[in-house]
C-alpha cells in the first residue's frame, strides 16, 4: 500500500479502549507547501465536519481535547515527518502502519502545537 499523509487523533471509547481516527490523503494527491507535501485540511475543520456528519463524541468534545498529530512529507530529504502529542509515543508504530509509512524514512517529532487537554490513558 502506498504511503498517505494526514491528520489523526487517538480517542478514548467505551471501557477505556483507545481508537485511532484519521483523515488521509495519498502522497500523490497531497498539497504542496514549499518543500513539503501535506494533507489539505486542518484538525479543526475535519473535527467540525465529523461533528456535523457523525455527531456523538465529535459533537460533544473539541478537536484539541484528544491527543492528535499530523504526517507531512519533506520532498528535499524524502522523509516523512510524524508530528505527535508526546503522550502518543507508544502509539507511533500504529500510526506508521495505518498510514503505510516506510519505517526507515519516518521521523517522529513532538510539537507543542499537538498537546491535548485530555489524557488518553489515566496514570
Amino acid at each position: 500500500m502506498a504511503p498517505s499523509l494526514g491528520i489523526f487523533w487517538f480517542i478514548r471509547i467505551e471501557k477505556g479502549r483507545v481508537k485511532l481516527v484519521s483523515a488521509k490523503t495519498p502522497l500523490g494527491k497531497s498539497e504542496s507547501y514549499g518543500r513539503f507535501r501535506n494533507h489539505p485540511e486542518g484538525h479543526l475543520e475535519q473535527w467540525e465536519h465529523w461533528a456535523l456528519e457523525k455527531g456523538g463524541l465529535f459533537a460533544e468534545t473539541d478537536y484539541d481535547d484528544w491527543p492528535r498529530g499530523r504526517i507531512v512529507y519533506d520532498e528535499e530529504s524524502r522523509i516523512y515527518l510524524l508530528y505527535v502529542d508526546p503522550q502518543l509515543q507508544k502509539f507511533s508504530d500504529r500510526v506508521i502502519r495505518h498510514f503505510s509509512l516506510p519505517v526507515k524514512r519516518t521521523k517522529i517529532l513532538y510539537d507543542e502545537h499537538y498537546r491535548s487537554r485530555k489524557l488518553l490513558v489515566a496514570n
